[in-house]
């Protein structure tokens, strides 16, 4: 459905975007009547891939996707809804558009010209600057995929530590290659003597080598920080390579609030801290440049995403409303278009399922993450088994390999029959003793598992003849994830552990294969059940206020047959 927009309605709808929100309301009265308003239908193509835009579009109402092939195989596509921008990718330095931007569903868009963008991005440097570091991020995101993203997950923004953040790491560094270069040049006033100079230059070299080295590792591990801002959470992404990796996120939904704190020469150079504050504490994105620009559009996503959910409820109780008075049937009642954001998710029982004893034990017998139903399960990596059982079975090797010797030397010398059965015998049950020791650290390793259902996480810890301690948590009570991958091994066989902030308390999957995956996993289900929940809170609210009105309704129909037969 179309309708006109006048300069108040633009001005305010303006005003709640962080792209605008630091100019005064007569800056954006000015700004907003540069905007022309365009209405677009399904399927409507705005911008295509590869070429350059012919302005600036904000999307006031409806849903565009944003595809971008990447190869023959391989095409993203991101759904972009009120509030979202597109186009601003090929003003800059001659650039061409990254993405295909075609209409979901009906759209108003907010057109800025040519000659329009550029008289308010010169205007307002900010603005320009703002919409640069979104041209940046989508740079980035053109060269780099990420696993643990969501299908229906959009990434706006991709930060990270200011390059201040770099030059004070790089301060010892450069101060040992000081020392080699002192050192060089003592090796050059001390060039008299071969002997000692000689050994000067070689120790110069060797300083100089270790400061480079350092310098070379400061400044890729400062590559390797980012900071993410997407449709969903907020993540801090660590990475020293072949060392470490560190994945926190958290999600918008759990966010209490944002604030920026600097000091003095992060606010004469532009960057600061973004502290996002829950429950448990939070997150801390330091060192960030244009802070404040970071934290006002965390602060939007948070809002916009508690409005498009409000705003969902009230379309629904539109449509009820207007089937009870009979302006509307049921099958008139819109439904969401192919391709926009799914917001249904559906809940199952809430009890782990165990796999069967065959699957168990044999079938997958170094398998460490199994879904099955509604049940995902995890087990150690298989690494944590062989460390256990190393000892017996090199045990079982060492006393194998001397038994097959002993039966070639047997065999040679014609030892007595007698001798031949009784070390025979002895042998075989010293390995079968070995060999319940190795199986008893195997059924240990199974029985240690996690799990992650629809509504709960568990952490069950059995031992083969012993105790059993179980403990779990609701998924809703979750308030932050974090992963970890340290150390050379961890980083290379891609284990760690998975930390889960349950209140005051933390549960903690040990030694698990792809944290990053398991730590997706518990996202997708904790994110599913939030929504589900909202949506039968929800729901019964509707419901009671629906029944109310159809109480009313009947009321005033009786009392109009009423007066009518009088």
């Amino acid at each position: 459905m179309q309708f006109a927009l006048d300069l108040a309605q633009i001005t305010q709808f303006l005003q709640g975007l962080s792209l605008f929100n630091s100019l005064e309301e007569f800056e954006l009265a000015g700004i907003a009547e540069r905007f022309s308003v365009i209405h677009g239908a399904p399927d409507q193509v705005f911008i295509k891939q590869g070429q350059t835009s012919d302005g600036f579009y904000v999307i006031f109402e409806g849903q565009v996707a944003s595809r971008r092939d990447l190869s023959l195989e391989n095409t993203l596509v991101d759904v972009l809804v009120r509030g979202d921008f597109f186009g601003e990718d090929s003003l800059f330095e001659n650039r061409i558009e990254p993405a295909t931007i075609t209409a979901l569903t009906p759209v108003t868009l907010l057109f800025l010209s040519l000659d329009n963008f550029w008289a308010v991005t010169g205007a307002y440097p900010a603005i320009k600057d703002r919409l640069i570091q979104f041209v940046d991020s989508h740079d980035y995101l053109e060269s780099h995929q990420f696993d643990w993203l969501n299908d229906d997950e959009v990434v706006y923004q991709v930060h990270r530590r200011h390059i201040a953040a770099l030059l004070i790491s790089l301060f010892l560094p450069v101060f040992v290659m000081f020392i080699g270069l002192v050192i060089a040049g003592i090796a050059w006033l001390l060039r008299g003597n071969a002997f000692i100079s000689a050994g000067a230059l070689i120790l110069a070299a060797v300083v100089l080598g270790i400061g480079a080295g350092w310098m070379i590792w400061r400044w890729v591990d400062w590559g390797n920080d980012f900071y993410f801002l997407t449709s969903q959470r907020v993540i801090w992404l660590e990475r020293v390579i072949g060392l470490y990796e560190n994945q926190q996120d958290v999600p918008l939904s759990s966010i209490l609030s944002v604030n920026v704190h600097t000091a003095y020469f992060g606010r004469l150079f532009g960057y600061g801290d973004v502290r996002v504050t829950t429950y448990t504490g939070g997150l801390s994105l330091e060192m960030v440049g244009n802070p404040y620009q970071l934290a006002s559009l965390i602060s939007e996503y948070t809002q916009r995403s508690q409005k498009d959910q409000q705003q969902a409820d009230l379309n629904v109780m539109r449509h009820s409303i207007r089937q009870i008075i009979g302006e509307e049937s049921e099958s008139e009642q819109q439904l969401p278009p192919e391709g926009a954001k799914s917001r249904g998710y559906s809940r199952r029982p809430d009890e782990p399922r165990e796999p069967s004893w065959a699957d168990k034990y044999f079938r997958r017998i170094l398998q460490t993450r199994i879904e099955e139903g509604n049940t995902i399960t995890y087990r150690k990596h298989w690494l944590i088994f062989f460390k256990k059982a190393i000892i017996p079975l090199i045990i079982f090797l060492v006393i194998f390999f001397l038994f097959v010797s002993f039966v070639i030397i047997g065999i040679k010398n014609s030892i007595q029959a007698s001798t031949f059965l009784m070390v025979s015998v002895f042998v075989l049950m010293v390995l079968a003793a070995i060999f319940g020791w190795i199986s008893y650290h195997y059924v240990d390793w199974r029985n240690d598992i996690y799990q992650v259902t629809d509504r709960s996480i568990f952490d069950i810890e059995k031992k083969p003849l012993g105790t059993e301690i179980r403990k779990s948590a609701p998924l809703e009570n979750i308030l932050s994830l974090e992963n970890k991958r340290p150390g050379f091994l961890g980083y290379m066989l891609n284990v760690g552990t998975v930390i889960v902030n349950v209140g005051e308390a933390k549960f903690s999957f040990n030694n698990v294969f792809d944290p990053a995956r398991a730590q997706q996993d518990i996202f997708n289900r904790m994110n599913a059940l939030k929504v589900q929940k909202q949506r039968e809170e929800n729901a019964r609210e509707r419901e009671r206020m629906l029944k109310l009105i159809e109480l009313y309704h009947e009321e005033v129909g009786k009392g109009t047959k009423i007066d009518s037969g009088v």
